[in-house]
């Protein structure tokens, strides 16, 4: 007789269970930021292709404008995620206090201190200095509006707004939420909702933007600059799990939301390359539904990205690397720019010129690098140091 199984010995089959789907669902957040931090190197690689290895009209040129395009999703998208993450810490916990303390002091910490790099960086490399009192500081925080500049809206690099609007998505984070729960049964209202407000506010900036930057001098800096890809992110992370099996029609909704939206936005951004300021823009072109048709785009591959099937693509190399980086995206985020700035140098990047397909390999070579930066800094143990985690 097999003996008697008490509830202490008994496999805890819900336990495993959670356990499976939380397993799924980092390998979910991981991919996820995997694409994402690619589509940001990308996206600085090709600006700086651009502008590098190619001449102005040929073919290889355009390539490089339309695969730029391509990659703006990602800075929203990385919101959505962080959105969804957050909201679903705060419903679980529930303690504001905790909150704050632990999601804006991680995010603040390397927003900091990696804007003061960048200005050291941009005075004793770049020999961006001022003179001050008979003192040589860096130019970016030679007067209070630098300060205000630098440490509120991120502009001690080209990439650090990205911390800044992360910053105050989570200060306002209880606001987001409270106003999201009020749509808790109905993802299409919501949807309908955020994409009204989020083209009002574009609309009333573009006829109205002294009156806004007299309060906030980048509106593009702002946090309602991504309405909508932060509230539907919000939506996810307080009312649906991580389905693997779940394709109902809101996977349709993603999917003409992020083919129609970078249709749009290609057609209008693209014409706005071409555009040489000696005559009027066509008739089609409106700033207001540009920047919507992008955010539509980024929240419909946002939604993509979030309820892919990744746990059925196995484990190969190249799923690994996406996960690694993932994992990383910190990391690389902050310090890839540093890396780009010193390929492209005169020396370093001589090299490339002489390359085919010279932005491809400068891309493989700043992934490579950034990444391998990062883990050299876990093996010296100064990872929290540089990076707050």
């Amino acid at each position: 007789m097999a003996p008697h199984k008490s509830p202490r010995n008994r496999p805890n089959l819900e336990l495993a269970s959670e356990a499976g789907a939380s397993s799924k669902r980092e390998i979910a957040y991981d991919a996820f930021k995997g694409v994402a931090i690619f589509a940001v190197v990308a996206h600085h690689v090709l600006g700086f292709s651009t502008r590098r290895f190619a001449d102005s009209g040929t073919a290889e040129w355009w390539t490089y404008q339309v695969l730029n395009r391509l990659t703006h999703f990602a800075v929203p998208s990385f919101l959505f995620l962080s959105a969804l993450l957050l909201a679903r810490s705060l419903a679980t916990s529930g303690d504001l206090r905790a909150f704050y303390s632990k999601r804006v002091m991680g995010s603040l910490y390397p927003y900091l201190l990696w804007s003061l790099i960048y200005c050291l960086v941009r005075a004793y490399i770049g020999n961006e200095t001022t003179d001050v009192g008979g003192v040589s500081v860096p130019t970016p925080l030679s007067s209070l509006n630098g300060w205000i500049n630098v440490f509120i809206w991120g502009k001690a690099s080209y990439h650090l707004y990205f911390l800044s609007i992360l910053l105050q998505m989570t200060v306002l984070l209880p606001v987001f939420v409270w106003m999201v729960r009020r749509f808790r049964a109905n993802w299409a209202l919501l949807i309908g909702v955020a994409l009204i407000a989020q083209l009002a506010f574009y609309l009333a900036n573009a006829n109205w933007r002294g009156v806004f930057e007299a309060f906030v001098p980048y509106t593009g800096t702002s946090v309602i600059w991504y309405l909508l890809p932060i509230c539907v992110g919000v939506w996810c992370g307080l009312n649906r799990s991580l389905k693997q099996d779940d394709n109902g029609w809101y996977l349709g909704v993603a999917w003409l939301f992020a083919i129609a939206g970078i249709g749009v936005y290609l057609l209008m951004d693209l014409t706005l390359v071409e555009w040489d300021g000696s005559s009027p823009l066509p008739w089609y072109y409106n700033n207001s539904v540009r920047d919507l048709s992008l955010m539509v785009n980024a929240t419909g591959l946002s939604l993509l990205l979030m309820y892919a099937r990744w746990s059925s693509l196995g484990g190969g190399p190249a799923v690994g690397v996406v996960l690694l980086f993932g994992a990383e995206s910190l990391g690389v985020f902050l310090v890839h720019p540093l890396i780009l700035r010193f390929l492209g140098g005169p020396t370093v990047g001589g090299i490339f010129d002489s390359l085919p397909g010279a932005a491809l390999w400068l891309f493989v070579f700043l992934c490579a690098l950034s990444i391998a930066f990062v883990a050299a800094t876990s093996k010296l143990r100064v990872h929290r140091l540089l990076f707050g985690r």
